[in-house]
């Protein structure tokens, strides 16, 4: 029996929306960010009432079991909270979700799932047993990971570093995934640029940035998620 194209959809979404918090898990641990405020970490309102955001605009792709998906993920960091939403190809929505410094809201309107996670219930599924204490969910987007606190077991590897352009390998041993994050120089410092992770096995997550605003403005339900009430919760 073939699986409903709402639900692959959902379900492929589901998956990258998890891998990126996990791998966003890996760069933050006791502290999880330099001294001092991350830049934007201030609560923003414009004059409309609309909310300023660092906004990103990825060129996703998922491979599972050597199949490909591809969709738009959109960012909206807010500092504290950042709302994502993914769009296939054709228009139509696979996720909309949000991030805080200890929780993940996602719903997937294809198939009408929504996720609901402590951050500390994703940790526990971090390969190989590392274990992250806590942890700033946005790291990820602004620090480069020398300038962030890592687990023990985390190797970085430099692999480019230039004035503005920095590339970083990151592995742990007797671990299989790897992860390589690509950064360039931004008002004021860097962004991510591009993610690739691949679990040594089976899946591959790679994001690619299209568009980058400093100082946009979004309405404040872009960081909201209300799944309806007929929404079934799943797991990772």
């Amino acid at each position: 029996m073939s699986t409903p194209p709402g639900r692959f959809q959902a379900g492929t979404a589901r998956v990258a929306a998890v891998l990126f918090i996990l791998t966003a898990g890996l760069l933050g641990i006791e502290g999880c960010a330099p001294a001092g405020p991350p830049p934007g970490s201030e609560k923003r309102r414009s004059r409309q009432g609309k909310v300023r955001v660092e906004a990103y605009l990825f060129d996703a792709r998922l491979w599972r079991n050597g199949k490909p998906t591809s969709f738009r993920l959109e960012v909206f960091d807010a500092g504290q909270v950042v709302g994502l939403s993914g769009r296939g190809y054709v228009g139509k929505s696979v996720l909309k979700g949000r991030l805080t410094p200890d929780s993940l809201l996602c719903y997937f309107p294809q198939s009408r799932e929504y996720l609901a996670e402590a951050v500390a219930d994703l940790l526990t599924r971090l390969p190989c047993g590392l274990r992250v204490s806590s942890l700033d969910l946005t790291a990820l987007l602004k620090w480069t990971p020398p300038e962030v606190a890592l687990p023990p077991a985390v190797e970085i590897a430099v692999l480019k570093e230039e004035p503005r352009r920095k590339w970083y390998r990151l592995r742990a041993e007797g671990c299989d995934w790897e992860l390589t994050l690509r950064y360039d120089r931004r008002r004021p410092g860097w962004r991510l640029k591009r993610f690739d992770y691949i679990d040594g096995d089976r899946i591959r997550l790679r994001l690619v940035r299209r568009e980058y605003k400093s100082r946009a403005q979004v309405r404040p339900e872009r960081l909201r998620v209300l799944p309806p009430p007929d929404a079934v919760q799943v797991t990772p």
